[in-house]
């Protein structure tokens, strides 16, 4: 008998290691669950001067899509502001700030951050040519 009952505890542990080893099919990433966002996030650049932090104003605004295509969105307000859907950002897989003098900064779009926040700050640090 309990030779019977150590045979089936094998079989199973067996049947089980060959089902986790078995190969499956690469998982797809799944498109995010875009049901739940709503509204629009906040963007404020500021950037760094001689005469230390300040907000930046017409630092250009743009984004590359899931299927590759660059997007202009626009230009940040007097405050260094720029005030986007989010819908809209879901489409962007990275949304990109540009000012000449300073170094791009880029935000990964996740729809995750998009659930967390309604206003980020995004930082741009200048350059030197000497």
């Amino acid at each position: 008998m309990k030779l019977a009952a150590g045979l089936l505890v094998i079989a199973c542990c067996g049947s089980v290691a060959c089902q986790a080893l078995s190969p499956r099919p690469p998982s797809r990433p799944s498109a995010p669950d875009s049901t739940e966002l709503q509204g629009e996030l906040v963007f404020y650049v500021h950037g760094w001067t001689t005469e230390g932090p300040h907000m930046l104003q017409d630092v250009g605004v743009w984004m590359v899509t899931r299927n590759g295509e660059f997007r202009d969105l626009g230009k940040t307000d007097v405050f260094g502001g720029v005030t986007l859907n989010k819908q809209e950002i879901l489409a962007g897989v990275v949304l990109g700030f540009s000012q000449e003098g300073f170094f791009d900064g880029v935000w990964r779009v996740s729809s995750e951050k998009l659930r967390r926040f309604d206003e980020l700050h995004i930082g741009l640090a200048p350059f030197s040519v000497f």
